[in-house]
């Protein structure tokens, strides 16, 4: 969730570890040094750019043969409703039945 109630589609509940937060809102931290989802709204989350899982502490990738750090590949959060009609057009594409599984955090 947002400050501003939006209903944000990420695993965690901070951003740290796969986001450019640190750079793009320096000292927006809390002071257990985390930068969390609820702490920003949604027109700050899409300044972000999200990328694979790394190590805050010294940059290195958790899974790094997923999306190699080199990659041009960046993303965004997408919101719930985004991530629905993401899905629902996908299946009317492809006469598919995919299903989302969603974790309340």
């Amino acid at each position: 969730l947002s400050r501003d109630n939006q209903l944000i589609v990420i695993h965690d509940i901070y951003l740290d570890g796969v986001s450019n937060v640190a750079e793009i809102f320096p000292n927006r931290n809390r002071s257990n040094g985390y930068s969390y989802v609820i702490d920003f709204d949604l027109e700050e989350l899409r300044r972000l750019t999200i990328r694979e899982r790394f190590r805050p502490f010294n940059g290195t990738q958790i899974f790094p043969l997923r999306f190699p750090s080199n990659s041009v590949i960046t993303f965004q959060l997408a919101t719930l409703n985004e991530t629905i009609e993401l899905l629902l057009g996908f299946n009317r594409a492809t006469g598919q039945q995919r299903q989302l599984l969603i974790e309340i955090k």
